[in-house]
């Protein structure tokens, strides 16, 4: 229906002031190299718009109200030269945000586009396909022939058993016979797996050589694995973030899932690889932390209108605390506080939990906070609102957080917990060949660490104790940090 104008409503607090439209600079500049130099100093551009920029900086190095002078190219040609003002300094997972006002000049986002789109035509057609092709390992190319060949000789032998199942070639293949495909596939594709581990352990990260076999994988395999629901996920990440909650399930279920029998079998491959499967024990010992807060609860005769109070950052489906209330009926009340900046997470999460806190009957409470994790790193007193935590726990968010976020959020989660209680996160462990398959595969990177890393992250907190468990399967630490009673 349409609106009268005296119906029609603005913004609200300081929405009200127009911004113009802001473009990540990942999204607009794909294909040929942008240097942005900032007094003369190369950044790594972040966003623009018309009348503004941001980029990266590893150390805080700029003052806001700070005049700059600003150079942006692209290639070799210069798209912008100008001044601006610092106007914003931000934490953020990979050091600082540095906000840039333009005072000269502005940046005219369709022309910008244009002579990308060229630029980068032009570089393509220059230097062809046998340059980057000559940047990647011989044997890797001839890798690469061998693993399409073992996958589509895969999809031909589904393929003539689904025409055998049925007329028109669409019928269900029974599962027991699917899993007996996977185990030869499995099989075939392991020493394949581990040779492509091999190949790009020579390989310098951020190279031309490791750049351009990153590319060349993802132009041939990646696009075979998308016809099954994890490639496809991990790949796409049509929720914007890698790791979805959804994502997360599939690995919690490892079902044979898909709409081809071709595309169950490449789910499984991937849900049953070693950095997918071991969410599982990661979860169970996330469970098992829960229990013992309950416990330690319990022991300490608290009164009963003192709840147990959990809370969890990133907390995504949350499969953990759904996990525990279904193996435990504590009769200590329990708080549980989830955190996320996935709406659909959230909702998935307390749509789980909520009826088996409600079960329980003594005053249980869950509650979801849809907090940004750029929302906390602004303002860590959002966090404040939550009373003494028995524990605090995040199961995979520094993963993708270099080291001086990831010790902030060390200390922002451990402030929340109360004397007695415990932190408790996770992260992957530097196992050595297991990247390929997320970094070159799935475009998805992850930070891996150390047990020493680990325990040096708590190095600054005034802690009883500091242990770091490795789960059952060798690919995940969790580091537990014990307030003092």
């Amino acid at each position: 229906m349409s609106q009268a104008y005296d119906e029609l409503s603005g913004s609200r607090g300081s929405k009200i002031f127009f911004r113009s439209r802001r473009y990540r600079a990942r999204d607009l500049i794909t294909r040929v190299p942008a240097t942005l130099l900032v007094d003369e100093g190369p950044q790594e551009l972040r966003d623009l718009s018309m009348n503004g920029l941001s980029f990266f900086a590893k150390h805080n190095a700029f003052e806001i109200g700070a005049s700059c002078s600003l150079s942006l190219r692209l290639d070799a040609a210069e798209v912008y030269q100008g001044e601006g003002v610092i106007s914003r300094l931000e934490m953020a997972p990979r050091g600082f945000v540095v906000g840039v006002r333009l005072v000269r000049g502005f940046l005219d986002i369709p022309r910008l586009v244009d002579q990308h789109n060229a630029l980068s035509l032009q570089r393509d057609l220059q230097h062809g396909a046998s340059r980057e092709l000559g940047l990647v390992p011989t044997a890797y190319r001839a890798l690469c022939a061998e693993i399409l060949f073992v996958l589509r000789y895969y999809r031909s032998v589904c393929e003539r058993t689904q025409k055998s199942v049925s007329a028109d070639g669409h019928g269900e293949i029974p599962e027991n016979t699917l899993s007996h495909y996977y185990d030869h596939l499995e099989a075939e594709w392991r020493p394949l797996r581990h040779r492509a581990e091999h190949l790009i352990s020579t390989l310098i990260p951020g190279s031309p050589s490791h750049r351009a076999t990153k590319h060349l994988t993802e132009v041939l395999i990646t696009p075979e694995f998308q016809e099954g629901v994890a490639g496809y996920r991990g790949y796409q990440k049509p929720l914007g973030y890698p790791g979805d909650f959804i994502l997360m399930n599939a690995f919690y279920a490892q079902r044979l899932e898909g709409e081809t029998a071709y595309g169950k079998l490449l789910h499984r491959l991937l849900t049953r690889f070693p950095l997918a499967a071991c969410v599982i024990p990661r979860m169970e010992m996330l469970a098992e932390a829960i229990a013992h807060a309950v416990a330690k609860a319990g022991q300490s005769h608290r009164s009963p209108d003192d709840r147990v109070r959990v809370a969890s950052l990133g907390s995504g489906p949350a499969r953990e605390v759904e996990t525990f209330l279904r193996a435990h009926s504590p009769t200590h009340p329990l708080h549980v506080v989830l955190i996320d900046q996935d709406e659909a997470a959230l909702s998935y999460a307390y749509n789980q939990v909520y009826p088996l806190i409600a079960q329980l009957d003594n005053g249980s409470r869950v509650e979801c906070l849809h907090i940004a994790f750029a929302q906390l790193l602004k303002d860590p007193s959002l966090l404040d609102r939550l009373p003494g935590q028995d524990l605090v726990y995040s199961a995979g968010l520094v993963d993708y957080l270099a080291d001086p976020i990831a010790k902030q959020i060390f200390a922002m989660l451990y402030s929340q917990v109360r004397p007695g209680g415990t932190l408790v996160v996770g992260n992957m462990a530097d196992n050595p060949g297991i990247a390929w398959l997320p970094e070159f595969l799935l475009d998805w990177t992850l930070l891996y660490r150390s047990e020493q890393e680990m325990k040096a992250f708590a190095d600054h907190l005034d802690a009883a104790s500091v242990e770091v468990k490795l789960d059952r399967t060798g690919y995940t630490y969790l580091v537990y940090i014990e307030s003092p009673s």
